[in-house]
């Protein structure tokens, strides 16, 4: 019988512990930033290392897994195109 979670056949994937796959982490990053950009506007202009611990002070991403500067970096400079 295959698998319903991902269509292997037999014990090839273990199955039960399939997990629906995550948002884009980029998009996250984004959602985030934007929303933090809504409550404090100069987070657009500030360097992204400073604001990935920002996002974690703030809850936005746990301590373990804060978001990267690349997409920190990315998200600050779309919001830079709309804003400005």
């Amino acid at each position: 019988m295959g698998c319903p979670y991902c269509r292997c056949v037999g014990d090839e994937c273990g199955g039960e512990n399939f997990s629906l796959p995550l948002v884009n982490r980029a998009v996250e990053v984004f959602a985030a930033l934007s929303d933090l950009y809504s409550k404090d506007p100069e987070v657009i202009d500030i360097d992204p290392l400073y604001i990935s611990q920002e996002l974690v002070m703030r809850f936005y991403f746990e301590e373990n897994d804060p978001p990267t500067l690349t997409d920190v970096g990315r998200a600050q400079d779309l919001i830079r195109q709309v804003e400005r």
